[in-house]
């Protein structure tokens, strides 16, 4: 049985991405957002250490 002429039209308008391409973009993504978190924990982790010495005494 054909599809009607608008369902016919409609799955040919979808761009079609390479499955590869797809993948190696999903994740690069999720490594960035990664390296990302660790980056930004690391920085505040490093600013709280510095202010408790701060207060202690142990650092000008």
């Amino acid at each position: 049985m054909p599809l009607p002429g608008w369902a016919n039209k409609t799955s040919q308008q979808q761009p079609k991405i390479p499955l590869r391409r797809l993948l190696v973009a999903s994740f690069l993504l999720q490594i960035v957002a990664a390296g990302g978190i660790v980056g930004y924990l690391s920085f505040r982790n490093g600013q709280i250490v510095q202010t408790w010495m701060q207060q202690a005494g142990l650092c000008t």
